[in-house]
């Protein structure tokens, strides 16, 4: 099972809590995460809400009630988000740094810590001193800065959205099953447990 995802979207910091959750009581032993770079060109950091503003052609109030939804979601996952406080940005770091601890316990957990310093914490993770931070936190050993000159790990993330655009995904998240089935968009915990099941057969 994989799930395409970005760490500027929200309903995949959702959808990533809730499939943590319910991995706990699923028979899947595990799950792939893959790269959906939403802003892959963007080269200097945009406010999350000027960036609704432009993509959408809305003024700066109607891009505030967008995030409305997301917010109040998020917030009775427990997770407090401030979108005003938050910069849309190039997530290819954080992706190649994803990368590097595929084959690690810690990999779904280092997902997660990732969002949760973009989303709650409001911080820059295309910085690498934020991406170093989040690594120390979960006690895994690497040098961010010498993790990202692999150019093995860029070739990975690349390769991600030449699948994504091959197989017609457009829409985040969305997870593939073995089977090739794909469901979209952010599901509840019992859903994810029934996929999770399901593939797990």
């Amino acid at each position: 099972m994989k799930v395409w995802m970005d760490f500027t979207c929200p309903f995949c910091l959702i959808g990533l809590k809730r499939m943590k959750e319910a991995l706990k009581d699923s028979k899947l032993g595990g799950f792939k995460l893959s790269s959906f770079r939403l802003s892959p060109k963007l080269k200097e950091n945009v406010n999350y809400i000027e960036s609704l503003s432009k993509k959408y052609n809305v003024n700066m109030e109607k891009a505030m009630q967008m995030t409305m939804g997301p917010t109040n979601t998020l917030k009775s996952e427990g997770l407090d988000v401030d979108f005003l406080k938050i910069d849309e940005l190039n997530t290819t770091k954080a992706h190649m740094l994803l990368k590097n601890f595929e084959n690690d316990e810690k990999y779904l957990d280092l997902a997660y810590e990732i969002f949760t310093a973009y989303f709650v914490e409001a911080k820059n993770i295309n910085d690498e001193k934020v991406l170093q931070e989040v690594l120390n936190k979960l006690e895994l050993n690497g040098d961010v800065e010498n993790i990202l000159k692999n150019d093995t790990l860029l070739e990975k993330v690349l390769e991600d959205s030449k699948i994504a655009k091959s197989e017609g995904i457009n829409l985040i998240p969305t997870i593939v099953l073995s089977s090739g089935e794909k469901i979209e968009g952010s599901q509840s915990t019992e859903n994810y447990l029934e996929i999770m099941n399901f593939e797990a057969k």
